[in-house]
């Protein structure tokens, strides 16, 4: 029992792991697109992960492309 315990606690260890390392990539590359962006540049960023990140990423992509022409339109003025 106690073996079966310890090999069923490590098997849930790993697939918890890799369920969390997928869930937070997409996290980490939106996090670096926006330090890209606060810096100056543009990098291309796409929208992936739970349905809660791709709704973040949205946002973010929104937000940088009204950033991008307030800029623009401070130029021209």
């Amino acid at each position: 029992l106690l073996v079966l315990m310890a090999v069923l606690g490590a098997l849930m260890t790993l697939v918890s792991y890799l369920f969390l390392r997928n869930q937070l990539r997409p996290i980490k590359r939106m996090a670096a697109a926006a330090a890209e962006f606060g810096k100056g540049r543009i990098v291309p960023y796409h929208p992936s992960g739970a349905a809660e990140v791709r709704a973040a990423g949205a946002a973010f992509l929104d937000m940088r492309a009204r950033i991008e022409r307030q800029a623009q339109a401070r130029t021209l003025m």
